[in-house]
């Protein structure tokens, strides 16, 4: 997602002046959490997985770990997260580091919170 997207779903909530830029990477859950000063917890992640043809993201916290036996559950299968870089770039269009899943237009993704 641009930033400019995430800009525009965030303004229906008058949120988007919330949204921080940072000059320094923050690709991965602890560059965020260093860039913003906090402890990697409080980072949100999204892992991708594929479920049959489909992408199921899950957002959680940074920290934390995807518990398969639950996942299992869940969709009915292994948990089998979405690699290398090229097939994301394939099924999103997008860059692999920096994705918010929030305001895609991908009807056929389904997001997960898991606490």
């Amino acid at each position: 997602m641009s930033i400019e997207r995430a800009r525009q779903y965030f303004s229906r909530f008058q949120m988007e002046n919330r949204m921080m830029e940072f000059d320094t990477s923050s690709a991965t859950v602890e560059l965020a959490a260093k860039a913003v000063g906090c402890e990697p917890a409080r980072i949100a992640k999204t892992l991708s997985f594929k479920v049959d043809d489909r992408a199921v993201l899950i957002v959680t916290a940074g920290d934390a770990k995807i518990d398969n036996p639950k996942y299992k559950a869940q969709f009915h299968v292994k948990a089998k997260m979405l690699t290398p870089p090229r097939r994301w770039r394939i099924w999103w269009d997008m860059r692999w580091e920096g994705f918010a899943p929030l305001g895609s237009r991908r009807m056929w993704m389904c997001i997960w919170m898991f606490p």
